[in-house]
């Protein structure tokens, strides 16, 4: 069953009013997000009226992530892992040209699959790319300094 829409919601950069709910709301979920637990009892009011639910530590820790990165003032998203994103959703995500990813997928640098003419990517596929070229880059920036270095370039 999924609980999300097929579209990206467009992200909204929070604003100031989010941003210092965020900070001292994350100060507290921090004191309860642990790897491993039992729930974490919350409590909304409103109105005058109250629920308590419990959230597993998973989703404790979720929301503190969540929590740090509103309070740094960038917009979030969540997004299922299985969900399958468009060339151009998936290009926007790794910050590409559609016409550059769609060269990424025809040269099999990324699974897909293809519904009618049009190509859809796994979320954890382009995760998993994403991971590689960032270890591909630290790596060639190491080179590059250890090569600097041995030039003594001053680096």
């Amino acid at each position: 069953m999924h609980t999300h829409s097929d579209d990206l919601t467009p992200l909204i950069p929070p604003s100031a009013i989010d941003i210092s709910l965020a900070e001292k709301a994350s100060r507290l979920v921090a004191r309860y997000a642990k790897p491993t637990g039992s729930a974490v009892k919350i409590q909304f009011r409103e109105n005058g009226k109250s629920v308590e639910i419990a959230l597993p530590p998973l989703v404790v820790r979720l929301l503190l992530d969540i929590l740090k990165d509103i309070a740094k003032g960038n917009p979030v998203a969540v997004i299922p892992v299985e969900m399958e994103l468009t060339t151009q959703q998936a290009a926007e995500f790794l910050n590409v040209s559609r016409p550059f990813f769609v060269g990424l997928l025809e040269k099999g640098e990324l699974k897909y699959k293809k519904i009618g003419t049009h190509r859809r990517v796994c979320v954890s596929d382009l995760l998993a790319y994403k991971k590689k070229i960032e270890v591909e880059q630290d790596e060639s920036i190491k080179e590059l300094a250890k090569q600097a270095q041995e030039l003594d370039m001053g680096y």
